[in-house]
């Protein structure tokens, strides 16, 4: 774990499996499947999602972790699945909500799985499917509502981007529910419609006014982490630096303002889930 934390990546994952191959011999199989599940993590941060899948495989099969270990073990690998672009991502989703009384709870890998559906079968009806998600989670908060339709935007891919797109409307709209959680999110949504498009600029300036109105939180820090590495990947993508591309967002305040009527231009007619 030092050597994971230090960036020592090499070193940690035959640590790792070291440890998991010594503790399964000692008959300590829940040891082994943290050993497995922390390699796997080792993996995906190496790019090595076949052998992160493999490592989480091996520590599920071991059925020897607390019950939230082996929930978090799941949604690893079907978040592995979804990242190899494969349709078994579609169960490894579902499996994941039948773990959850809870159907705000449940509703997370719902989502996940309906927008899995939708990027392996296009033509299916994907918007009755994301509906009836959302009206499944009618009583979250507005960040969990947040969260659920952008999890079905992240696992669509691409061609889930308009639901990325209604869970940027609804930050706008719910301000207040701005935190760590749903910040990767509109992150990912600024890489998905490019660094350098003029929209992306627009959502720099969302997220450092939202950012700004945690100022004093112990959320702050985090969030302007992520601003601050969103606003680089803008600056290079401009070939500008990062104050030039403040100075723009300050000139201009229509990149705020006209931020839901642009979002609302990426969104069909007929797909409105929120």
């Amino acid at each position: 774990m030092a050597a994971a934390q230090a960036g020592n990546f090499v070193v940690a994952a035959d640590g790792f499996a070291q440890a998991a191959q010594a503790m399964l011999a000692s008959g300590d199989r829940a040891g082994a499947a943290a050993s497995l599940s922390n390699l796997s993590m080792i993996k995906k941060l190496q790019g090595d999602l076949p052998g992160a899948l493999q490592a989480i495989d091996q520590s599920l099969d071991l059925r020897a972790s607390p019950k939230e270990a082996f929930v978090y073990g799941l949604m690893n690998r079907a978040a592995i699945l979804d990242e190899l672009d494969s349709k078994d991502a579609i169960m490894a989703w579902m499996e994941v909500a039948t773990q959850y009384d809870d159907v705000t709870m449940a509703a997370f890998p719902l989502a996940h799985c309906t927008g899995a559906t939708i990027k392996h079968h296009p033509h299916g009806r994907s918007i009755d499917k994301a509906k009836s998600v959302m009206a499944e989670a009618a009583n979250a908060t507005p960040s969990q509502r947040i969260g659920i339709v952008a999890a079905i935007g992240q696992s669509a891919g691409p061609i889930g981007n308009h639901f990325l797109a209604q869970a940027i409307v609804l930050m706008v709209r719910h301000m207040e529910a701005w935190n760590p959680s749903i910040a990767p999110f509109w992150e990912l949504f600024v890489d998905r419609i490019g660094p350098g498009s003029d929209l992306a600029l627009a959502m720099c300036s969302l997220g450092l006014i939202l950012t700004s109105m945690k100022n004093g939180t112990p959320e702050h820090p985090v969030l302007m982490s992520r601003c601050a590495a969103v606003l680089d990947r803008v600056a290079r993508a401009r070939g500008v630096t990062i104050d030039t591309v403040l100075t723009m967002i300050e000139r201009d305040p229509s990149l705020f303002t006209n931020i839901e009527a642009e979002l609302r231009a990426i969104v069909p007619g007929d797909s409105w889930v929120v």
